[in-house]
């Protein structure tokens, strides 16, 4: 589209009567219409993009993972179900808690990979995430199953606010959800756009 505007251009500057053609009027009502099309598509590709982001999600609302829980060959969901009540002091939590528990990633000598688990109840969710913290100086940590772009804001909240910062604020500043102050409004922004 460009190279033929160019060479139109270019005809009219040799020829000036050339300008008001019909040609040159249904090549501009054609290039209206094509980047009116695509400036659509556009948003609707990016309304999608947020309508998948948000099932996704939603669909990982009731998962955590566990990081630095070592592997076993005999390893099942009842296995992880007796050491958590054990490790995080809340006997409430059992096997019969879980909808799905396994390893997620590539097995590596190195470090064990984390556990995903997707709990039943939300409020089963609530029982292991709210204790965490009795996890200090285990080397066992409890995070959020994140979507990437929601790992990603997370972790550009953190850099830009600190450690202190949880990963549900952290989305919901960047996304300027909950957000009411002005000030913090135009700061998320600017770490959500870097």
């Amino acid at each position: 589209m460009d190279e033929f505007q160019q060479r139109l251009l270019a005809a009219q500057e040799r020829s000036p009567s050339l300008e008001q053609t019909p040609l040159t009027r249904e090549f501009e009502a054609f290039k209206s219409s094509v980047l009116f099309c695509l400036k659509n598509l556009q948003a609707q590709m990016e309304i999608l993009f947020k309508v998948q982001e948000e099932q996704e999600m939603r669909s990982t609302r009731k998962c955590l993972l566990l990081h630095g829980i070592n592997e076993s060959k005999d390893e099942n969901p009842g296995t992880i179900a007796n050491i958590l009540p054990v490790l995080l002091k809340c006997p409430n939590i059992s096997e019969a808690s879980f909808s799905r528990c396994h390893r997620v990633g590539i097995r590596r000598d190195d470090k064990p990979r984390p556990v995903l688990i997707k709990l039943r109840e939300h409020c089963d969710k609530d029982k292991i995430w709210l204790p965490k913290s009795g996890l200090k100086g285990t080397g066992i940590t409890i995070s959020e199953f994140l979507t990437k772009t929601r790992h990603y804001l997370f972790m550009a909240a953190r850099r830009h606010f600190g450690i202190s910062v949880g990963p549900g604020m952290a989305t919901y500043m960047l996304l300027g959800l909950t957000v009411t102050s002005p000030k913090l409004k135009s700061r998320t922004r600017k770490i959500a756009k870097n």
